[in-house]
């Protein structure tokens, strides 16, 4: 199992609450630090056997990178739908590789349409008995996406978004 994860995943504020009950992102928000977090997951992973290889991002462009030199296994995707997005496209259309998305991310697109969480009993649970979903998986221009493509403003907007943009709400 390799474990990506984007360090400033789920250390926003939640500036809007009401927003966020209305979309479902709620559930993002962490008990504990998000590197106690992999940490425990990892702990929990290992007791049914798992090996845990452990991959911060540094940069854009990282989990991408990252995901693209994996062989073999599942990757456990942590962050938003852009390091998603990024490791959906390290991987490419015909890998075999599974994937497990833990939404943290500002929006959190893939994780409301799909209802997921981040519960570890869950997740572990889910990897040792091996239950998979089939997603369908888009592809414009030789990049893939999961949840939506976009022309025009809205593509325009998020290209500008900003950690700073983000940290507003």
């Amino acid at each position: 199992v390799t474990i990506i994860y984007n360090p400033s995943a789920g250390s926003r504020k939640n500036r809007f609450p009401l927003v966020s009950w209305f979309l479902g992102v709620s559930h993002r928000k962490l008990n504990k630090g998000l590197v106690d977090y992999v940490n425990d997951l990892t702990y929990e992973l290992e007791k049914i056997g798992r090996l845990v290889v452990i991959k911060p991002t540094k940069h854009s462009g990282h989990a991408r990178a990252i995901a693209s030199a994996v062989e073999i296994g599942i990757i456990i995707g942590i962050g938003g739908d852009g390091t998603l997005n990024e490791i959906v496209n390290g991987l490419g259309a015909n890998s075999k590789i599974s994937l497990c998305p833990i939404p943290l991310g500002t929006a959190n697109v893939l994780g409301v349409e799909l209802n997921l969480g981040h519960s570890i009993p869950k997740i572990v649970a889910s990897i040792k008995s091996g239950e998979k979903v089939l997603m369908d998986l888009g592809s414009v221009n030789d990049e893939y996406f999961l949840t939506m493509a976009s022309i025009g403003l809205d593509a325009y907007i998020t290209k500008q978004m900003t950690s700073t943009l983000k940290n507003k709400f």
